[in-house]
């Protein structure tokens, strides 16, 4: 720890995180999905509204990055339409 003198002290933490490799994975389908680390806003974030069939669906993050490391602290799937109600800062989304 760096020696600091007495009073306050402001405090500053720097995360070097770009943009992630997202694939989302069906059993007929694999599907890049943008998502750019650096503008994610706290809590949850929308990486798009997909049409999916009933079966296995995957969403794989790589590790390959522009930034020096990759975080997901969880993965929510709702139905669309119940989106807006758990979380209206998502009700804007894109149609994929």
């Amino acid at each position: 720890m760096p020696e600091v003198p007495d009073g306050e002290i402001d405090w500053g933490l720097w995360i070097g995180i770009g943009p992630i490799d997202v694939t989302l994975l069906t059993d007929n389908r694999v599907q890049p999905v943008e998502f750019d680390a650096s503008a994610a806003e706290r809590g949850w974030n929308d990486l798009g509204t997909f049409d999916l069939t009933a079966g296995t669906v995957r969403l794989s993050i790589s590790d390959a990055t522009e930034g020096e490391s990759v975080i997901v602290d969880a993965i929510r799937w709702m139905p669309a339409n119940q989106i807006e109600s758990a979380n209206p800062r998502l009700s804007a989304r894109m149609d994929r």
